[in-house]
């Protein structure tokens, strides 16, 4: 079982902590709001497969490959980073 890591001893490692964790939003935040604009054309009820034709054409439009554009959709149905692993 792994333990937690310490907590932040002094107000400057607390401030680098907080800087890291807005780094790491700000890394996902437009990936999110990619997701967000692949589910009006591709909902969530769609499989990837019939979802793919429709997330190409949109993949091509903002210069994204292909498999980074149904990964933000998959992000956007369930905040799982971890579905933008190999993506960003």
């Amino acid at each position: 079982m792994h333990n937690p890591p310490p907590l932040p001893s002094s107000a400057d490692e607390r401030t680098e902590v907080q800087q890291g964790r807005r780094m790491v939003e700000t890394l996902y935040e437009p990936a999110a709001e990619i997701g967000m604009v692949c589910l009006e054309s591709a909902p969530a009820h769609m499989s990837e497969q019939d979802a793919s034709p429709v997330l190409a054409l949109y993949a091509e439009e903002i210069g994204l490959d292909l498999p980074a554009v149904p990964a933000r959709r998959r992000y956007a149905i369930t905040p799982d980073r971890r579905c933008l692993q190999d993506v960003l």
